[in-house]
């Protein structure tokens, strides 16, 4: 499905889809399947939904969000916000003043995170981290994804991680980039 020069609005339907928007502020909206979906040049929304989800937003300041499943959520140019939703996420900001947005879901029962997000390209000092700092226990360095270099893990009080910061090791400069946001202000 592509979009136009103008602004448009698509929502695809179930299965496996590739949604393009062009040019123009679009919202777009996969659903159930493993998609592709892409803004393009403009100011976007993009949302992945279901399914395990390859979701870009392209030029301009974009919302992009994977949704459930374990997602690959780019930001692009611009100044992006990108979500890390239900499952684990790969989140890159690319160009620009990026905010990576991490929600803390877990199950109370059995104590274990529902949700994790590695952002890929974090810039100190540029990007910010928006999360619910009270549901924070910790910050814990160490290679989290098997590459030979130290990342920061950010760890809740059940002891779960829900968000490593690739790449980078100073657990202060990663704290002083967070932007607290309580956790019913993440879910919009």
């Amino acid at each position: 499905m592509d979009g136009t020069e103008d602004n448009d609005i698509i929502s695809a339907g179930g299965g496996d889809d590739v949604v393009e928007g062009d040019e123009g502020n679009d919202v777009l909206c996969a659903h159930d399947g493993n998609d592709r979906v892409e803004g393009g040049s403009g100011i976007d929304i993009v949302n992945g939904n279901q399914g395990d989800d390859n979701v870009m937003g392209g030029d301009g300041d974009d919302v992009v969000r994977g949704g459930k499943g374990n997602d690959r959520v780019m930001g692009g140019e611009g100044n992006d916000a990108i979500y890390g939703d239900l499952g684990f996420d790969e989140l890159t900001g690319g160009g620009g003043a990026d905010t990576f947005v991490l929600r803390a879901e877990f199950d109370v029962t059995l104590q274990v995170s529902l949700s994790s997000a590695m952002i890929a390209d974090f810039e100190i000092g540029v990007d910010r981290i928006a999360l619910d700092a009270e549901l924070v226990a910790s910050f814990e360095v160490g290679d989290f994804n098997g590459d030979g270099v130290n990342d920061v893990g950010i760890k809740l009080e059940n002891g779960a991680f829900f968000g490593y910061v690739l790449n980078v090791e100073d657990t202060t400069k990663v704290q002083e980039s967070i932007v607290q946001v309580p956790e019913a202000d993440l879910v919009a």
